[in-house]
């Protein structure tokens, strides 16, 4: 594996361990919290959220996201083992800086009711970086993934809401928060579910450029709809 390569690689997994760890971490707590039932929480959160890291990321580092799964690729001679030390190292850190950051922030107020604005910003912003990353990747993989792209966002477009639904009016477009809050005069107050996923959009992109490179023409296709002529 070539430097740039690895970092790619390292990045990727080291993320996924923190994206597995905060949607496991999060569900838990709204459960503990009577805001999910226990199935959603522990089975179908996890799960999807594997599913929609797989898709994302599986044709970057392999998806692994587990050391143990690194292991037992390494034992059976399709991973190097000169790149598992990195693999491992990644998916640790990523793990532990997310499970330090949730307990550092504690995601709800004071009162414990409800999110403070800046951290309805947060949950939007990191929801909807997540669903704009996930389109940018099977637009990537268009001839690969195809129709089975609606799936996947929609499956990802559950999960996302599972998770932060119960926490804040989570929109994840900001035309949908937009026209309503325009209508209603609550700019000022709606403006997490605006902004932020503009702000997402950036985030994703200059992320996908840096795991990915630049656009293909399987993403301009999908973008544009593949019957659009040039």
């Amino acid at each position: 594996m070539d430097s740039l390569a690895s970092w790619r690689r390292w990045l990727v997994e080291g993320l996924g361990a923190a994206l597995i760890v905060l949607a496991d971490l999060g569900a838990d707590a709204l459960f503990r919290a009577h805001l999910l039932p226990g199935f959603v929480a522990h089975m179908l959160v996890p799960g999807t959220t594997v599913l929609a890291l797989i898709v994302c990321f599986s044709d970057v580092s392999g998806a692994h996201f587990n050391p143990a799964v690194s292991l037992a690729f390494t034992l059976r001679g399709s991973f190097p083992a000169r790149a598992l030390p990195g693999y491992v190292i990644a998916q640790v850190v990523g793990a532990t800086l997310v499970a330090w950051a949730l307990h550092a922030g504690r995601l709800l107020s004071p009162e414990g009711e409800r999110l403070l604005p800046l951290q309805q910003a947060l949950v939007e912003g990191g929801c909807t970086t997540l669903l704009i990353l996930l389109v940018l990747a099977t637009a990537k993989r268009h001839a690969a993934v195809g129709s089975e792209a609606a799936l996947f966002v929609g499956l990802t477009v559950v999960l996302l809401h599972t998770l932060g639904s119960p926490l804040t009016a989570l929109s994840l477009n900001p035309a949908r928060a937009l026209g309503p809050a325009l209508v209603e005069g609550q700019l000022a107050d709606t403006w997490p579910h605006w902004v932020m996923p503009l702000g997402s959009a950036i985030v994703a992109a200059v992320l996908t450029s840096v795991v990915r490179g630049g656009a293909s023409r399987e993403e301009a296709e999908a973008a544009q709809g593949e019957t659009q002529s040039d």
